[in-house]
């Protein structure tokens, strides 16, 4: 009786390993299926930025238009804080003919598919010709378009002060700037500034 009971037991032990091992079993699959899931999401994450980076959404007025209020506020305090120029003039046709080029170096920018893309020399020859237009005779312009990946004002204009394009101290120097922000996919931003200034020729001449 003792050994049938022994017996039963085993078979309970037996019974209960087996669907131990179901579970187990079960659970590895699981584990397998999630994992192949996760994979595939990952490969959508990092293989189709190329495509969908290709398109910018529009640029929205209101951060354009913050960003270049908030450039232009921060060169004037540089200049008057630390060059003790009391006032910077900005050339209004200037800044508004640079505003609208941005669209078109964007998208030069843009041919390469990514962010990084060098634009053509052609193109900011052929700027730099217009905008010579604008200006007085005799006058002098010197302007660069500079890129960044973010919208911060106190970042850009740093970055700007290291170009010495804010240093420019002769008594006709006029400035011009023109700035928008491009959104692309997962909150990445393409943010152009086109900064410069101009002088009459005598101020280069006869310092």
């Amino acid at each position: 009786g003792g050994g049938g009971g022994g017996g039963g037991g085993g078979g309970d032990d037996e019974g209960e390993g087996r669907k131990g091992s179901r579970r187990r079993g079960g659970s590895a699959e699981s584990g397998r299926l999630l994992r192949a899931r996760a994979e595939r999401i990952m490969d959508r994450c990092y293989t189709q930025p190329s495509v969908l980076l290709k398109e910018a959404k529009p640029h929205t007025s209101h951060q354009t238009r913050m960003l270049l209020v908030e450039l232009v506020h921060g060169i004037q305090l540089y200049r008057r804080n630390s060059l003790f120029i009391p006032n910077t003039r900005f050339h209004r046709a200037v800044c508004k003919y640079l505003q609208g080029v941005i669209d078109a170096i964007e998208v030069d920018h843009c041919n390469g598919h990514t962010l990084d893309a060098q634009p053509d020399d052609a193109l900011w020859s052929g700027i730099s010709g217009q905008v010579q237009q604008y200006l007085p005779e005799g006058a002098l312009w010197h302007g660069v378009p500079y890129h960044f990946s973010h919208d911060n004002v106190d970042s850009v204009l740093e970055q700007l002060r290291w170009t010495g394009l804010l240093d420019c101290s002769a008594p006709d120097m006029v400035m011009a700037i023109g700035a928008k922000v491009f959104n692309y996919a997962w909150g990445l931003k393409s943010v152009w500034v086109y900064v410069g200034y101009f002088v009459h020729i005598d101020s280069v001449v006869n310092p």
